[in-house]
């Protein structure tokens, strides 16, 4: 009889357990953010959406001129690009939107992140925008997206600027399986280790804001968002890039942080050497600033990428390395490189 006590109270504690784990659960799941509460607390413009392929697809859409496609970095959103938009969107159609699993469009239905179906949703988002010819800057993992669509876009791809790209294979990277498990971890990581994050990557810690800090934590908490993460950086493969870059036709300008602590610096000149069918690749790299460029330093990165778009030398040459078809040009010699490269 004691025995069969003892198991109909450990059945009663299991229970209680699975009960009690249950509410802590809910509760944490509650934590999450509504795509409307989201754009309310962190969009402060217009943002439209449409469908595809089963995405609710979040974009802004504004200006007129020429078309300027802009692609955020892993881990933000399309607001990382706030400060660059008013500047831009004078000379420019600027489009720019939320990747699947981050900001307001959320985790993709199917969990497919690989990079052939990141290609295929911003082209369908171009083509209902009725979008041919276009440029494309890209940061981080924007930066990736932006040179498979230059490589795989030749005809329609006018201009690449690449800052701080993700996408080159490095000798120390890590690599391994994310567990299951670590889908429900996620949801316990506080604030205050996303302010490290963020920290970690920009190099002046007083630019990081509290606004800063909520905005890059609200990110994480909207509906499927983290989950849809861990599920990206499962499926993450940069696969052979040297083909494809050396493919790409488009005068490209790569921007890097001298102290970015994520990308070494010595990568912008990898991605230089690799871009040899490319008419004029210009490298600058930035002093003090880190992976967070647009951030960081946006009236001086917005300053230099209009110029280069406007066929411009760059307002401080000296710090320019350039290429042309591979042979290496002396930047400050403003007739050479007019002559070749704008």
């Amino acid at each position: 009889m004691a025995v069969i006590w003892r198991g109909i109270k450990y059945t009663l504690l299991m229970a209680v357990v699975a009960v009690l784990l249950s509410i802590v659960w809910v509760l944490i799941r509650g934590s999450e953010l509504s795509p409307e509460r989201l754009q309310e607390r962190h969009y402060d413009f217009d943002v439209q959406s449409m469908d595809i392929d089963g995405v609710r697809v979040h974009y802004q859409d504004v200006g007129e001129g020429p078309v300027l496609l802009l692609i955020h970095s892993h881990f933000f959103a399309m607001t990382q690009w706030d400060q660059w938009v008013p500047a831009l969107s004078q000379h420019y159609r600027v489009i720019r939107y939320d990747m699947r699993s981050h900001g307001l469009t959320g985790p993709d239905p199917v969990g497919d992140y690989s990079m052939a179906s990141s290609q295929q949703l911003v082209q369908q988002l171009l083509q209902r925008l009725d979008v041919d010819r276009f440029s494309v800057v890209g940061t981080s993992l924007g930066g990736n997206v932006a040179f498979h669509l230059a490589a795989g876009l030749p005809q329609r791809v006018e201009k690449l600027v690449l800052i701080n790209s993700g996408g080159l294979k490095r000798d120390n990277a890590r690599s391994g399986t994310i567990p299951g498990w670590v889908d429900y971890a996620v949801y316990l990581i506080p604030r205050w280790a996303y302010k490290n994050f963020l920290q970690w990557m920009v190099i002046d810690d007083q630019l990081v804001t509290d606004a800063n800090v909520d905005e890059f934590y609200d990110m994480f908490r909207r509906q499927g968002n983290r989950p849809g993460e861990m599920e990206r950086l499962r499926d993450f493969n940069v696969g052979e890039p040297d083909a494809l870059l050396a493919s790409i036709a488009a005068p490209t300008l790569v921007l890097w942080g001298e102290e970015n602590p994520q990308l070494p610096s010595g990568l912008a000149y990898d991605f230089q050497d690799r871009l040899t069918n490319s008419a004029c690749v210009w490298v600058k790299l930035y002093p003090g600033i880190g992976h967070v460029l647009p951030i960081e330093s946006p009236e001086e990165g917005v300053t230099d990428v209009l110029a280069f778009l406007q066929d411009k030398p760059l307002p401080d040459m000296r710090s320019v390395s350039i290429k042309a078809k591979g042979q290496q040009l002396v930047a400050t010699d403003t007739d050479v490189v007019n002559s070749v490269c704008l």
